[in-house]
């Protein structure tokens, strides 16, 4: 990422995981970063770095820019935030209504508390479509992208994402 300064604006630019470049601006990459870290901060998930909620949001503008000519569905980063925020309520709605499925599962992922939980889920849920690619030539399914999308997404952040983890003892390892 390099920063611009042109007309006492700043300017942001990025590369696109389509590998073409273009910048947006520093108010509306400001805007992303600050509806990423409310959304973990809404379910009380403090343990947070700045610098992984501005990898998250440069995740997600690039995106953005990326998903313009998406041929599927609209996949603008308010589409990430709806998911997780459909995820959350699923959740909620299971730790409710099936306490036993939702510990069983993190039981065998060994995850250690419910704000993990909340924190993992979180993060899939907004790079579910990062780096959106589906093998039509070997007739890949599009139900695999959310997947496939997150792990690549993921491999970006991998080393921040397991730095938090181990600080803030939320997993067993």
């Amino acid at each position: 990422m390099v920063i611009i300064i042109q007309h006492q604006k700043k300017i942001v630019s990025f590369k696109g995981h389509d590998a073409i470049d273009f910048t947006i601006s520093s108010e509306e990459f400001d805007q992303i970063i600050t509806e990423v870290m409310e959304l973990y901060q809404k379910r009380d998930i403090t343990f947070v770095t700045n610098l992984f909620y501005r990898s998250i949001a440069n995740l997600l503008i690039q995106q953005n820019h990326s998903d313009k000519d998406n041929i599927y569905v609209e996949h603008h980063h308010s589409h990430s935030f709806r998911v997780a925020e459909l995820i959350l309520k699923l959740t909620d709605f299971y730790m409710e209504t099936q306490p036993e499925a939702i510990l069983k599962l993190m039981n065998e992922l060994e995850i250690i508390n419910k704000k993990t939980l909340e924190f993992i889920l979180i993060t899939v849920a907004l790079l579910h479509d990062c780096n959106y690619f589906i093998d039509k030539k070997n007739n890949e399914l599009k139900a695999i992208h959310a997947l496939k999308s997150a792990l690549s997404a993921f491999n970006k952040i991998d080393n921040e994402f397991r730095e938090i983890l181990r600080k803030c003892r939320h997993y067993k390892h």
